[in-house]
């Protein structure tokens, strides 16, 4: 069961080790000519379907600890409405 706590979504601590699901995922490296190394995370498929995302979506990365990132949405713009003609 999930609560809200001051705006956050949290598990509710019933005693039992945190079963949050998990989809494991490797970090691996863009390596381009003349650049540094840099990290790359892929979000599986199944998560982006669980959670909606859309290609283009615009995230954050937040720092929790030096184990745990938060992975946040941004607020995405609204569509534009068409213009009635007179």
């Amino acid at each position: 069961r999930f609560v809200a706590l001051n705006g956050t979504l949290r598990r509710e601590n019933r005693g039992h080790e945190d079963r949050w699901p998990t989809s494991p995922v490797k970090i691996q490296a863009v390596r381009s000519k003349g650049v540094a190394e840099r990290p790359f995370v892929n979000i599986p498929v199944s998560l982006a379907r669980a959670l909606d995302i859309k290609k283009g979506e615009v995230v954050e990365w937040k720092i929790v600890d030096r184990s745990r990132l938060l992975l946040v949405r941004q607020p995405q713009p609204s569509p534009l409405k068409p213009q009635k003609k007179k």
